[in-house]
């Protein structure tokens, strides 16, 4: 919930919080306690995706405690052998690898449902799904009805993981069919992460 602050600057009025670890889920809950903002926040403890089932999921921890590099995919031979060489210092927070069983998945779709949320007062998407991207955009087709913008983590070379979900090329195609068209892209060097931009396109009147 590193964007907390942020949101509550731009006046944000509601934010879901999405987890699928339950230590980060206690933390981002104790931060919401301490904070004084003023808006109406949830935190939903699972993995996003296209079923609603366990799963296993693969934790990635560095030295410092940081667990962004977590995802449902494992992390592929390739980006291993470059952290090696080109960042000998972070290389523990690729091979510190921890494997979870029995982790909920469920579709945004069914979490709608089952927690009564109001997709009427929800127009934002953000996902940064460490390459399960798309997986979980199958899962929400329902509720992109609602969605005026979505920004999504993307990889527009070779991915960090293995069965990379998360493709510019076919996040692209995928937002098209739902809808909506690229407006923004923000690469970071290397191997080309960034964010996607995407708005809903508009009817021609």
């Amino acid at each position: 919930a590193e964007e907390m602050f942020t949101y509550a600057n731009l006046g944000v009025k509601e934010v879901i919080w999405v987890e699928p670890l339950l230590e980060l889920c206690n933390e981002i809950n104790n931060k919401i306690a301490q904070s004084q903002f003023n808006m109406d926040q949830h935190v939903v403890p699972c993995v996003l995706g296209n079923e609603d089932k366990d799963i296993k999921f693969n934790v990635y921890e560095s030295p410092s405690g940081y667990k962004g590099s977590s995802s449902v995919l494992k992390s592929a031979d390739s980006y291993k052998k470059y952290m090696k060489e080109y960042a000998p210092n972070k290389s523990s927070a690729v091979y510190d690898l921890k494997e979870i069983k029995n982790v909920p998945m469920y579709k945004w779709d069914s979490l709608v449902k089952v927690n009564n949320f109001d997709m009427n007062s929800i127009d934002t998407l953000l996902l940064d799904t460490q390459g399960f991207e798309i997986s979980v955009l199958e899962g929400m087709q329902d509720s992109l009805k609602f969605i005026d913008c979505a920004i999504l983590e993307c990889t527009v070379f070779e991915s960090e993981y293995e069965n990379c979900k998360n493709k510019l090329v076919d996040l692209d195609n995928i937002m098209s069919e739902y809808g909506f068209e690229r407006v923004e892209l923000k690469v970071r060097g290397g191997n080309a992460q960034g964010d996607a931009v995407y708005l809903k396109r508009k009817k021609r009147q």
